[in-house]
């Protein structure tokens, strides 16, 4: 049986979603890295079912430990977007700082409420879900190698619904109109 593709864009899950087709091994490797880091930065830690990171660790050290996670969350993610082949738009950049800034800044303004915000908004993640979802985007028509046709990647997703929209057994579900007591079978 094929394994499906999962695309629930979740921050505090822990599974690993297939790369966007189309990207080259490089960017393949910089994605997997950038998410890494925001794992570790964000979600390596847990205590009493609450996932956190090193950032919020961090956080308890005053002025030195928001300097120390800026430093980190913009030479281990900002940074690393810098090195893709692909180019991402300048407005996700911007909007990849302002995920850092706004975490960072209200960690130092507020102290104790700034950990536990930094611990629940988990900047590094948003930034390399946003990456993610950019670059599937981006990405959204892939030429198949040693073919002429284009695949759109949307289709794929709705073909693979379809295909899981069959019960486990892989007969077809009944359902029952709503105006009458019919039963129609459905695909």
């Amino acid at each position: 049986m094929a394994k499906l593709p999962i695309h629930k864009w979740n921050l505090n899950s822990n599974f690993q979603r297939s790369p966007p087709p189309g990207l080259s091994k490089h960017d393949i490797r910089i994605l997997q890295t950038i998410q890494s880091r925001a794992h570790t930065l964000d979600r390596a830690l847990s205590i009493f079912h609450m996932r956190f990171g090193y950032t919020a660790v961090l956080g308890f050290l005053p002025l030195i430990g928001g300097s120390i996670d800026l430093i980190l969350s913009y030479l281990l993610i900002i940074q690393k977007v810098r090195q893709l082949e692909i180019d991402v738009p300048p407005l996700v950049v911007r909007k990849m700082v302002m995920n850092t800034l706004i975490g960072t800044g209200v960690g130092i303004v507020f102290p104790l409420v700034g950990d536990v915000f930094m611990a629940v908004y988990k900047p590094n993640s948003r930034n390399a879900l946003l990456l993610e979802k950019t670059l599937r985007n981006k990405l959204g028509k892939v030429r198949v190698e040693g073919s002429s046709t284009e695949i759109n990647h949307r289709d794929q997703e709705k073909k693979t619904k379809e295909k899981a929209s069959w019960n486990l057994k892989g007969l077809p579900r009944f359902r029952r109109s709503g105006k009458s007591n019919e039963v129609s079978v459905t695909k």
